[in-house]
């Protein structure tokens, strides 16, 4: 699992790194089977602070989410709760794809 990070108008903070990269792989783990790649991107607009993040999934999917706010780590939080529902989507549909409830015209004759 590789995670990138990028900063656009903002200091780049070793600390900030490490908290999100924490945070977004605990959760990756969690939802994804075979994560390929995540790119986090901070920036900063005059007082509102950016995060965007882009997971490319080894399943055949790709989820990006977008947060902003006030204070970084807020921005930061935002942006997982919003990953966590794509993601837990995303899990959902790979498990349901392949659940039917029979073969058609053969359900009811077997009783």
């Amino acid at each position: 699992m590789q995670v990138r990070f990028s900063f656009k108008n903002t200091q780049a903070s070793a600390e900030l790194k490490d908290y999100t990269e924490k945070k977004i792989l605990k959760m990756i783990n969690k939802f994804v089977t075979k994560p390929v790649e995540t790119r986090v991107t901070f920036s900063a607009d005059r007082h509102l602070k950016n995060v965007h993040c882009v997971v490319v999934g080894g399943d055949g999917f790709n989820a990006q989410v977008e947060a902003s706010s006030d204070d970084i780590r807020t921005a930061v939080d935002n942006l997982l709760d919003k990953l966590q529902v794509q993601l837990q989507r995303q899990k959902e549909k790979l498990k349901d794809h392949k659940a039917r409830k029979g073969i058609k015209g053969v359900d009811d004759e077997q009783t």
